[in-house]
């Protein structure tokens, strides 16, 4: 069985096959409770999960720890290891509503 603040059991995802040409990666992804795409501008991957909730559970499963950014500024960032891959999560601010 599963126990309070264990991750849920690894899904792989369900490719498109569209996206995957020869010697390409996918560029977007689907799985049980969220989709991935990654990002057009930056090199990054933008992960919807399926609720609020859901999401809230993943970024509070990942301690963040303080670090100086650009200019001086501390600000908090979450990693966390997959395989051989450091990977930083931050939840998304959309510029336009702040």
């Amino acid at each position: 069985g599963k126990s309070a603040g264990q991750p849920p059991e690894s899904v792989p995802p369900k490719v498109k096959s569209k996206d995957v040409g020869v010697g390409k990666h996918p560029l977007e992804a689907k799985g049980s409770h969220c989709e991935v795409k990654k990002h057009s501008e930056m090199g990054c991957a933008v992960v919807t999960m399926e609720s609020a909730e859901a999401r809230e559970v993943v970024l509070r499963y990942i301690a963040p720890k303080q670090v100086s950014g650009d200019e001086g500024k501390k600000g908090e960032r979450r990693e966390i290891t997959i395989g051989d891959h450091t990977a930083q999560m931050r939840p998304h601010i959309d510029k336009e509503k702040k």
